[in-house]
């Protein structure tokens, strides 16, 4: 499960390069804090197989050597990577969410044929849920070396543990007037 992406390079001088990079936050100098994963070195067009989804640039440059950047977000949708294009306007909000520490799965989310931003309350779910998963798959993990009678006494403690049982309390017991 990949995408390729490719920054052409049509311009035949020693000036601009064709690049692939995904995107990983804001720049003061550069704008846009990038992890380059392919050059157009020696007048090549710049492809790179991308296995995560995240936020990618590509620049291509023509015979005039103008400069084209575009923006793609490669997204997960039932196991399958795809790829949608992206404003610099969407770039830079992105961007400014993950150097706020938010994760990029939790910034942007697939829509039926797009892709949409995720409202913080959503981006909070998903984290729990993720967090859920993940302590699941890890009890899972050490339940599975154990014996039915042994999962089964494991699973009872964490019942209990989750839902203890209701403490008894005494009913005061209504005083009856002694007889003379």
């Amino acid at each position: 499960m990949s995408v390729i992406l490719t920054g052409h390079h049509n311009y035949y001088g020693a000036g601009k390069k064709a690049y692939v990079a995904q995107i990983t936050g804001r720049d003061a100098k550069f704008t846009f804090a990038r992890e380059f994963l392919a050059n157009g070195e020696n007048r090549r067009d710049a492809r790179a197989e991308v296995i995560d989804p995240g936020l990618y640039e590509t620049r291509s440059v023509d015979k005039k050597e103008r400069v084209t950047d575009a923006y793609t977000l490669v997204l997960e949708i039932n196991d399958e990577l795809s790829e949608f294009d992206a404003s610099k306007a969407d770039a830079l909000k992105i961007t400014k969410l993950l150097d706020d520490g938010r994760p990029f799965d939790t910034i942007v989310e697939p829509l039926d044929d797009n892709w949409g931003y995720m409202t913080k309350k959503r981006a909070e779910r998903v984290k729990v849920s993720q967090e859920i998963d993940d302590v699941v798959r890890e009890c899972w993990a050490h339940l599975r070396s154990m014996s039915e009678a042994q999962k089964k006494k494991v699973l009872t403690a964490l019942r209990l543990l989750c839902s203890p049982p209701k403490p008894v309390t005494e009913v005061p017991v209504a005083e009856v007037p002694a007889a003379e």
